[in-house]
Order: C-alpha cells, then sequence, then structure tokens
C-alpha cells in the first residue's frame, strides 16, 4: 500500500523531522494490519477483529489488505476466493446463510460496522461457533435448531461445517454502545486476532495525514472511487494546509483530505478561505 515519491519534488515533500518518530509508528501499525490479513487468508487465524474509533481507516485498509490477499497468486494459483462484505445490518438467519455459503477454506465474510450481527444473541452465538476450535481445530460446525420451514426454503441444512474467515470491523469500545453489545463483542474479540487501529492522539494527526496522503495516495481516487488528476505537489498543499491548521478543524479523520481536495478543485483561488469558514472550529 506504500506509495515511493520520485522526481526533484521528494526531497520538499518529505515529512518533516518533528513527525518521522510518530510516523514509523503508523506505518508499523498498518503494516501489522496487512500482515494478519494476509495470515488469515493464510489460514493462520480463522477470525480477525479489527477495533478502533469512527473514521480512521479501518474499512479502506482492511478491504485494501483483504483484496490483495485473496488474489495473491503464489498462494492461491488461480483462484480468487470468495468474499462478501456486509454493513449495517444483518439478521440471523441471513448470517447462518452467508456463512453457509462462504464455508470453504479461503471464502472470507467481512463485517464492516455491522454490530447488529452480534448484538443479537442468537448472531453472537453463531459467529462464535464459526470462530471456535472443536476437536482441535479440525471443526466447526453451526446448527440451526428450528422447527420452522425458513431453512427449507432457503435451501439451508440444519447444521454444517465451516472452514471460512470471518473479518470484523468495528467501533465498539470507542464510541456510545450498550452494555450488551459490549459484552458480545468481548467475547467475540476473545476468540479472534484483535488489533485496534486509529487510537492516536491529536497530536498526531499531522503525521496520519501525512501517511494518509503521501504514501497511501487516498487522493489517487476520490471519494467515488473515480481516479483523480492530483499532482504530487497538489497532494502535498493539500496536506500542508491540512496540517498547519491541525487543531482547528471540526474533526480530523481519513475523509478530512478528500473533503479539502474537493474544494481544492472547486475554488482554486479560494478553498483556504472557504474551509477556514465552514471547517474550522468558531
Amino acid at each position: 500500500m506504500s506509495k515511493k515519491l520520485k522526481g526533484k519534488a521528494t526531497t520538499q515533500m518529505a515529512p518533516p523531522v518533528d513527525i518521522e518518530r510518530i510516523l514509523t509508528k503508523i506505518k508499523a501499525q498498518y503494516t501489522e494490519l496487512e500482515h494478519i490479513i494476509d495470515a488469515a487468508f493464510a489460514g493462520e487465524h480463522r477470525a480477525v477483529f479489527v477495533n478502533g474509533p469512527p473514521g480512521f481507516g479501518k474499512s479502506y485498509m482492511v478491504t485494501q489488505a483483504a483484496n490483495k490477499a485473496r488474489a495473491n497468486p503464489k498462494r492461491n494459483g488461480n483462484k480468487i476466493f470468495q468474499m462478501k462484505v456486509a454493513h449495517g445490518n444483518m439478521s440471523p438467519l441471513a448470517l447462518y446463510k452467508t456463512l453457509f455459503d462462504l464455508k470453504e477454506k479461503g471464502d472470507v465474510l467481512l463485517l464492516d460496522d455491522c454490530d447488529s450481527v452480534y448484538k443479537d444473541q442468537i448472531g453472537c452465538n453463531l459467529l462464535k461457533a464459526a470462530m471456535d476450535d472443536q476437536s482441535g481445530g479440525k471443526i466447526r460446525r453451526l446448527s440451526w435448531d428450528s422447527t420452522g420451514t425458513r431453512l427449507a426454503h432457503l435451501q439451508l441444512p440444519p447444521s454444517f461445517e465451516t472452514d471460512g474467515i470471518i473479518i470484523i470491523v468495528s467501533n465498539v469500545g470507542f464510541s456510545k454502545s450498550t452494555l450488551r453489545l459490549q459484552q458480545n463483542a468481548d467475547a467475540i474479540q476473545s476468540r479472534t486476532r484483535n488489533i485496534v487501529i486509529g487510537d492516536w492522539a491529536p497530536e498526531n494527526y499531522s503525521a496520519l495525514m501525512y501517511y494518509i496522503i503521501m504514501i497511501c495516495d487516498v487522493l489517487k481516487y476520490d471519494a467515488n472511487a473515480k481516479k483523480t488528476d492530483f499532482t504530487q505537489t497538489e497532494k502535498f498543499d493539500i496536506y500542508k494546509f491540512i496540517s498547519d491548521n491541525i487543531y482547528k478543524w471540526n474533526r480530523v479523520d481519513f475523509r478530512l483530505p478528500h473533503k479539502v481536495a474537493i474544494e481544492y478543485k472547486l475554488r482554486p483561488t479560494a478553498w483556504k478561505k472557504a474551509l477556514t469558514v465552514t471547517n474550522f472550529h468558531v
């Protein structure tokens, strides 16, 4: 995910000396996340729980790492594993069906900000069963014991074994949540390889902005995934304006560079003034 800066502008756009130390730590954290996701695809982890405050790139980094890992030709040959991303809400029965559909080795279910799944006790129990070792790690069996006809209607068996991978991205613990949700999240986390991402103090935000703008190159594509034409100099201008005013912004997160970039393109001569009026603390 890293990108080296090239040409004469490299020295001019190098990170300020005062952020190099924390920048190294930020790089290490996101690199470790990539390694953990890759290890999950290699079969080392049956489940991964990525936790942290909202807006600091958990979803972006996990998706990038997962797409890279699932298409690794050295490990996978010509096979591209199935991966489903679920956002927002999923019922327990829908979870059961999804886990059945993704039961083969290497298949991945990514639950992104989908806390409703384990807020429900049935959903939580299904996830725990899908993550737990049984018979020395050889069997993970899920069951849906019901006298109704819903399983038959969906052509689902009453039980099945799974060898799939589950990745959960969540803000639980870093935003308001009920006691039950927190307890269920703790029970799930205990069965996963977990990592906290983005829990940075405000004095580290400048380094974080440099990392995501100049190294991860988040401005290569806009918020609608369309390729942009920003030069390295323009990207650095955006970073520098964000960094010089790092304590003035209403909110600093992974979305801020795109918000600034929009004004940069729409109002080339007045973008700083516009952002000062609308996005700074009063």
